[in-house]
């Protein structure tokens, strides 16, 4: 018989934590994310989107063995409409046991006031644990979602539908972009209006207020878009702050006015595999080690902006020239994932095929309306 219980104790998000560990435990590709990161996700302390949003977890027991759990999230709670989802999903191949995890979902969700449920999305920016993997079930870069091949066919048999298709680009540093590309960039950055610089730790607060600047313009149509403030972006510096490669962030000005951004970061993941999602003084160790000595092969670019009255204007193609120029230089990394773009958005995916740059992996954003 199976049973829901609520999360709300530490002993509670630990199981919560080891269902995950139960699901993969024969999938070589799976890497175990950081406990520590998990856990932040769900402390109000640690997450700033709590202020405008709210989350609920329960686990599904069946005899002994915890096989499910569930995360459901409130965003834009201060709102006359505020948007549901779901997500942090995980459970084994059992349409009832899957289909219970929704339904508890679904009726808190609706308690909520929500007129539907999106999934598998994250309390937070959709740039980590957002979408479905339907394609490319190969190692995760870091922060994008991984899960079993089976997962579609209990979200669409539960009733999900597909909002939109995610796709993740891979491109070949050691090949490097395409005559015309470059030439594009060229133009560009021989512009003297223009101006490109890449980030200096030293003035990370006024790099951060540029690029807090930038995103909010650029992505504030967006259906997903959240508004993110400085005090978030220094909150996430500080997590990267260890693997962060200046040369791998670069900003756009036109007369000194921040106008875009690039941010690239090293696949901490191909070390987190190694480290069984604990960070202890060890692995902080061995974590500082595998990333001072190169080992890290792949970079992942996590967000790239460029304000609406500059985008069409190869701005774009310039940002992603001086970041994958100073990759090459770096010489340790091969591969570059460009992730992800979705399927409402023409001009990126132009872009990304512009770059040389090919299909990876596919993810889907599902909605369920009530």
């Amino acid at each position: 018989m199976m049973q829901i219980e609520e999360v709300n104790s530490k002993e509670t998000e630990a199981k919560f934590l080891s269902v995950a560990d139960f699901v993969y435990q024969d999938d070589k590709n799976w890497v175990k994310p950081l406990m520590v990161e998990e856990l932040a996700i769900f402390n109000p302390e640690e997450n700033v989107f709590f202020k405008s949003g709210k989350a609920f977890r329960w686990l599904l027991k069946s005899e002994n063995n915890y096989i499910g759990r569930i995360a459901a999230f409130v965003s834009n709670i201060h709102t006359a409409e505020p948007k549901g989802g779901i997500g942090f999903f995980e459970c084994i191949n059992d349409k009832k046991a899957a289909f219970a995890l929704f339904d508890v979902a679904k009726e808190w969700l609706r308690s909520q006031g929500v007129k539907g449920m999106d999934g598998p999305i994250n309390l937070g920016e959709n740039d980590n644990n957002w979408g479905l993997l339907v394609k490319g079930f190969t190692t995760p870069a870091y922060g994008m979602s991984y899960n079993p091949p089976y997962y579609q066919e209990i979200f669409e048999a539960y009733g999900f539908e597909k909002r939109y298709e995610q796709y993740t680009n891979h491109f070949d540093i050691l090949k490097g972009l395409p005559d015309r590309f470059r030439k594009i960039a060229k133009r560009v950055k021989s512009n003297p209006s223009l101006s490109f610089r890449h980030l200096e730790k030293a003035k990370t607060a006024s790099y951060l207020r540029d690029l807090e600047k930038v995103y909010n313009q650029a992505w504030e149509k967006h259906e997903d878009y959240q508004p993110i403030d400085y005090d978030y972006l220094l909150s996430s510096f500080k997590k990267m702050k260890s693997f962060v490669e200046e040369d791998l962030i670069w900003f756009a000005y036109a007369e000194g006015k921040p106008i875009g951004f690039i941010v690239c970061v090293p696949d901490i993941n191909q070390v987190i595999k190694n480290l069984n999602g604990k960070l202890n003084v060890w692995n902080k160790l061995k974590f500082l080690y595998y990333v001072k000595t190169k080992k890290v092969k792949r970079l992942r670019v996590l967000v790239m902006g460029v304000i609406p009255d500059y985008q069409n204007r190869g701005i774009e193609s310039g940002l992603i020239d001086h970041c994958f120029h100073a990759a090459q230089k770096l010489t340790q990394y091969h591969e570059a994932e460009l992730s992800w773009v979705g399927s409402f958005n023409d001009k990126m995916m132009a872009l990304h095929k512009a770059s040389g740059a090919t299909l990876g992996k596919v993810h889907i954003t599902y909605r369920y309306n009530f």
